[in-house]
C-alpha cells in the first residue's frame, strides 16, 4: 500500500484488494486505517500490464535510430518514417499533418525489419519444443 500525498490516492495492489475485501483481515484493516487518516483521499487499485508479446523499448525514438543505423537499399524509410510521424524532411512536425497511430507505425517498421520478428519466433519455436518434449515425457 502507498500514499501518495501528490494526487491524494491511497494506492493499492490487486492482491492487498483481493485481501482487503475479507471483512477483519490485516488487509481490510490496513486499508481502514488509511481511510480513516486520509479521508479525502481516494482508493486506486493498481493493476499489472500483462502486454507479454510487447517489443519492449520500440519506441519511436529507437526506430528512427535504427533507420539511421541500418538502411536499406533502394527505400527511403527515413522519409517514409517522417510522413507517418507527421514531421517534415528536417525531422520538424508539421502543422495540421495526418499522423500515424503508434501500431501503425510499428506495423509498418517491422514489416520493412523482418529481422526484428524472426529473433522473436525462434525463441516461441525453442519455447514450444520445449513444452512439446515434456508433453511426450
Amino acid at each position: 500500500m502507498k500514499i501518495l500525498f501528490a494526487k491524494n490516492v491511497i494506492e493499492v495492489s490487486a492482491k492487498e484488494a483481493h485481501e482487503a475485501e475479507n471483512y477483519g483481515s490485516p488487509a481490510y484493516l490496513a486499508l481502514l486505517d488509511a481511510k480513516r487518516q486520509f479521508p479525502d483521499f481516494s482508493i486506486v487499485v493498481k493493476s499489472k500490464s500483462k502486454n507479454a508479446g510487447s517489443f519492449k523499448g520500440l519506441n519511436r525514438d529507437f526506430m528512427k535510430k535504427f533507420i539511421e543505423e541500418h538502411p536499406i537499399e533502394g527505400k527511403d524509410l527515413m522519409a517514409e518514417f517522417n510522413a507517418l510521424c507527421g514531421l517534415d524532411d528536417d525531422g520538424n512536425k508539421k502543422t495540421f499533418a495526418a499522423v500515424a497511430s503508434f501500431g501503425e507505425l510499428r506495423m509498418w517498421f517491422l514489416s520493412n525489419y523482418t529481422e526484428l520478428n524472426e529473433g522473436r519466433s525462434q525463441i516461441d519455436k525453442i519455447l514450444e519444443n520445449i513444452k512439446t518434449a515434456k508433453a511426450a515425457a
